[in-house]
């Protein structure tokens, strides 16, 4: 299991996401409203833990300009190109093979403001299968568990990535 980092629910990043969703359902955002709804106050979107990356250090899509940096070397090292792997461009690791295949979210709690939530990741299962154009494709999953102050679980997400045996061709 990876060290967890922090990531902070609020109001205003909720109504953002919300927002940038083109969702119009009052619950993400008006206050008076929500109070008076049986939820009893204003909630995160079913995918809003999905934003954590932008509290997480080490995710290696987070941007060129890396605010702030990776807090180890291993995460910097991570996100350098080297060899065969610099035809993928951009500055990152070679994605030309990299698929993400699912996302699932299971609530166990709804994410409210002011939560302060602690994610942790770890690797979950693994598996291989014969692909019609990508060859062998690998998938994993990833598993990350987002924890409240008094380490209560809230969300648990896992993220299925695929990575293809050849470079699919147009």
């Amino acid at each position: 299991m990876t060290d967890g980092f922090r990531f902070p629910v609020d109001l205003t990043s909720i109504m953002l996401f919300a927002s940038a969703l083109g969702e119009t359902n009052r619950i993400y955002y008006d206050e008076e409203y929500a109070e008076g709804t049986s939820l009893g106050g204003v909630i995160a979107p079913p995918t809003f833990s999905i934003a954590s990356a932008h509290w997480n250090p080490n995710y290696f899509l987070r941007g060129v300009r890396r605010i702030p940096g990776p807090t180890s070397e291993s995460a910097a090292a991570a996100s350098k190109p080297s060899g065969e792997e610099k035809r993928g461009g951009g500055g990152g690791p070679n994605l030309t093979r990299v698929l993400h295949g699912e996302q699932r979210f299971e609530y166990h709690r709804p994410l409210v403001p002011g939560m302060v939530l602690t994610a942790t990741t770890r690797p979950g299962k693994s598996w291989e299968k014969q692909g019609r154009r990508g060859g062998q494709m690998r998938f994993s999953e990833v598993i990350t568990e987002y924890r409240d102050e008094a380490g209560e679980r809230i969300v648990t997400e896992t993220s299925v990535g695929i990575v293809t045996g050849q470079v699919v061709g147009g």
